[in-house]
């Protein structure tokens, strides 16, 4: 497991104590951004690098913009 899977973990945990749209939205996405990649690394040598890449840049990108709404106050409790 990768940081970027920990902090989304992490991530998701933490979502859990809020209720704003916003906050439902972005775990779902980082939530689902997870499962892939997990299901693309348990693939082994037949995984898809570009896939891969693909994913965590994606979650990389999803986790900068939760924390861009947290401090920007986009995500209440």
């Amino acid at each position: 497991m990768g940081i970027v899977e920990l902090a989304g973990g992490i991530i998701l945990e933490l979502l859990k104590g809020y209720n704003s749209h916003q906050a439902t939205k972005r775990s779902d996405n980082i939530a689902e951004l997870r499962t892939k990649l997990a299901e693309q690394r348990a693939r082994g040598q037949y995984s898809d690098d570009g896939e891969v890449e693909r994913l965590v840049t994606a979650l990389k990108i999803e986790l900068e913009a939760l924390n861009n709404d947290i401090l920007t106050g986009a995500i209440r409790k």
